[in-house]
């Protein structure tokens, strides 16, 4: 695993208020495409995608040292993007909006993840 800054943990201290946030990704050979980089597809097929789940996992450590741990499965990336697109865009137009910034938890609560296909957050 090497340390990554992935997209959607990018804004997870507004959600949270933890401000020192640490990710890191295990990658299995073969996943960085080499050679020309016009040759490389724009994304995977639904078959990759479908052999491709996602998996997180995060591990708090509270002042105290109190370590508190979760995991979260879901589908693709790729495919988890588009339908929590869909989502929030079907949420917004009938009319569930603030003003300014705002993350995906923090306008629609914490189980949104959830809501997108078989996502599930297990605490462990």
């Amino acid at each position: 695993m090497f340390p990554v800054t992935l997209p959607d943990l990018v804004t997870i201290h507004h959600a949270t208020g933890v401000a020192n946030v640490d990710t890191y990704v295990h990658v299995f050979a073969g996943a960085f495409p080499t050679g020309d980089r016009k040759a490389v597809p724009a994304g995977p097929t639904a078959a990759e995608r479908e052999a491709s789940p996602y998996h997180a996992s995060v591990e708090v450590i509270d002042a105290d040292g109190t370590i508190v741990r979760s995991v979260l499965h879901t589908v693709n990336g790729y495919t988890f993007t588009a339908i929590a697109a869909a989502h929030t865009a079907q949420r917004v137009l009938a009319g569930e909006t603030r003003p300014g910034f705002q993350t995906p938890v923090g306008l629609f609560g914490r189980g949104f993840a959830e809501t997108i296909a078989t996502t599930t957050i297990v605490d462990l």
